[in-house]
């Protein structure tokens, strides 16, 4: 049976969609997503349909039992006279992470480092804000600050070719399917002298660990990022490397130092790329990689 209409005094704010947590207080069931433009609301049991009220508070509206269906609550502009509530079919629900993000900024009852650590992690951000793989990871803070100064050293402190490097973790990226890792490292490989095309063989060429190299070696790639291609597949996909494919990485021009980056860089964004599917970070798994055409678009 479905339950009476019910008012919802506590929602009368004035031209505002109900918050989150007055939601979650009169509707324990829903869990939901704050962003700037939306309340999205994933539900198994109780669903609320909100309409706005001459005065500009809100009120229930309808009240009714639903199959877990994701729910977006669009909030209410000057031309629209009630909230949307609009059921997304299955292929385009919206997704949370499996874990709630840590905050921004250190909880009040942390202990006296934490506030160190996310200075650190922030600083190595700079001048962009926290990023959602950061807060997942700060549920452990010394893990965080870890994880921050290895990446970080990673990223900032080797000598290997910046370009060669981001081609890997692109690499990494394809073979794992990590979407969120894809979109944010293959920008980083454009602007560090990968061309397009060289990037869109990354993207599409078939693994290379079962030893076929027919479209490696007709590609458009160097003779060094192909060995590094060879060699982030073996180290992905198979772990042991084998000999010809690391001796190859000598032939075409790698020193020692560049060896040890290359392979920390690879075996690096394999932990980094498994962390995010396996949480979701992003809300990107259920994603499509963005096209190179559309990454070469964003940077004109």
């Amino acid at each position: 049976m479905l339950p009476k209409v019910i008012g919802c005094g506590d929602c009368r704010r004035k031209a505002s969609p109900p918050s989150g947590r007055e939601i979650s207080r009169k509707f324990p069931a829903l869990r939901q997503r704050r962003d700037p433009f939306s309340v999205v609301a994933i539900a198994t049991l109780p669903v609320a349909l909100f309409s706005a009220d001459r005065g500009g508070g809100m009120r229930v509206i309808e009240s009714r039992i639903q199959e877990s269906n994701d729910l977006m609550y669009t909030p209410r502009r000057p031309a629209l006279p009630f909230l949307k509530l609009r059921l997304l079919p299955a292929k385009q629900h919206a997704r949370t992470m499996r874990l709630p993000y840590a905050p921004n900024t250190p909880p009040a009852d942390a202990p006296a480092d934490t506030a160190d650590i996310y200075a650190r992690i922030a600083a190595r951000r700079n001048p962009r804000p926290l990023i959602p793989l950061d807060l997942s990871l700060l549920h452990s803070p010394p893990v965080a600050d870890g994880w921050n100064s290895f990446l970080g050293a990673i990223r900032t402190r080797t000598v290997v070719d910046l370009g060669i490097l981001e081609l890997a973790v692109c690499r990494v990226a394809v073979l794992n399917d990590a979407v969120y890792e894809w979109n944010a490292h293959a920008p980083l490989a454009l602007k560090g002298g990968i061309k397009p095309e060289e990037l869109q063989v990354a993207r599409t060429l078939p693994c290379t660990a079962d030893g076929n190299l027919t479209t490696l070696e007709s590609s458009v790639l160097s003779p060094k990022q192909r060995a590094v291609l060879r060699y982030t597949d073996q180290m992905t996909k198979t772990v042991k490397v084998q000999d010809e494919v690391f001796a190859e990485l000598q032939t075409v021009g790698f020193d020692d130092r560049e060896i040890v980056e290359l392979t920390t860089g690879i075996a690096g964004y394999n932990c980094v790329s498994r962390f995010l599917v396996a949480l979701d970070v992003g809300e990107n798994n259920a994603r499509e990689m963005k096209s190179v055409d559309e990454l070469v678009a964003a940077l004109q």
